[in-house]
């Protein structure tokens, strides 16, 4: 796997390395346009970026209204990176302090629960943990870049940019991967292209997506 810790801008388009981005994102004329508010309806928005802890070469910006809870926050993360590797319960842990998924905080009667608001437990420069590990080992780093203020939109929270997929070639063939077999997830053979995968046979086949927990 070749590791590429370039992305794309969700705005402009521009490929930029990691470091860049955060930076770019900030002055970005496509995005500043796209959310510039003509009228009072208007919010404040946090721009959080997220990486994998153990392969930081995934990583992605996102924006998410400030008085959004941790639940959907939660849910962002989970469709965009988790979405294949089946339901586990997950936690965020903010100064010290884990913050569980409604339900484990409902049946063990915690006190701190993700119906908490992000302004409430979260400032600017603010670094904190999201995992996912009741059953896998799951675990991003995430920080709050930067505030914004900006034109009220219909989905909560959404992607500002994302790194670009690694070049993840067939064990086989050496055409570009697109299946992954989580029956032979720890050797080289579980990266597969749609020809190959169907001359495998094998019952366990998910679609290779730009994700740190395929198959997990």
């Amino acid at each position: 796997m070749d590791i590429n810790w370039n992305g794309k801008c969700m705005f402009c388009g521009r490929i930029i390395n990691k470091r860049g981005m955060k930076k770019h994102l900030k002055t970005c004329k496509s995005r500043i346009e796209l959310i510039d508010s003509k009228d009072d309806k208007s919010e404040k928005f946090f721009c959080i970026s997220a990486q994998d802890y153990f392969l930081p070469e995934f990583w992605l910006l996102l924006s998410i209204p400030v008085n959004s809870t941790l639940e959907e926050l939660d849910m962002f993360l989970y469709n965009i990176w988790l979405i294949n590797c089946g339901d586990h319960p997950s936690q965020f842990i903010i100064q010290g302090i884990k913050y569980v998924d409604m339900a484990c905080c409902i049946y063990f009667m915690m006190e701190h629960c993700m119906d908490a608001k992000l302004n409430e437990v979260l400032k600017v420069a603010d670094e904190f943990v999201y995992e996912n590990t009741y059953g896998s080992n799951v675990r991003f780093e995430l920080k709050v870049m930067f505030e914004y203020s900006g034109k009220k939109g219909k989905e909560k929270a959404s992607l500002m940019a994302r790194n670009i997929a690694p070049d993840i070639r067939c064990y086989k063939c050496d055409k570009k991967a697109t299946i992954i077999s989580p029956e032979s997830l720890y050797s080289s053979f579980h990266y597969m292209c749609e020809e190959c995968a169907d001359e495998s046979g094998g019952d366990m086949l998910l679609p290779l997506v730009n994700s740190p927990v395929i198959g997990i």
